[in-house]
């Protein structure tokens, strides 16, 4: 494989790492005022004074932050296969399609 070819592949995998660290940072940010509302209210009073749209509020905010946070482990994975081994194996615990999205997007995947 052509050095230059392998150091764009890098930089675009490293691009993508960063993307979606990035938006795992602004989705957490973006349902923090939530985690934290229910948080308080765990401490504070407990969830029984609490509305169901209000629980079911902070149960989304939770669930998103996780599914993020979980496709973010996914994606750090498969970069770090591709950019140690130059060509992504099969690592446990990473759905196919899930590595394909990521590998599309680093460039290391060949589309005809």
């Amino acid at each position: 494989m052509n050095h230059t070819l392998l150091g764009v592949s890098r930089l675009r995998c490293l691009l993508v790492w960063l993307a979606g660290t990035l938006a795992l940072t602004g989705l957490l940010l973006a349902v923090r005022p939530e985690l934290g509302a229910a948080g308080s209210a765990l401490r504070d009073a407990g969830l029984t004074d609490q509305s169901f749209d209000r629980l079911l509020v902070w149960t989304c905010a939770a669930l998103v932050a996780l599914a993020a946070a979980w496709l973010w482990v996914l994606t750090t994975l498969v970069v770090l296969e591709a950019l140690v081994a130059g060509r992504p194996g099969r690592g446990r615990g990473v759905p196919d399609a899930v590595r394909r999205v990521v590998l599309v997007a680093c460039g290391v995947a060949v589309v005809t």
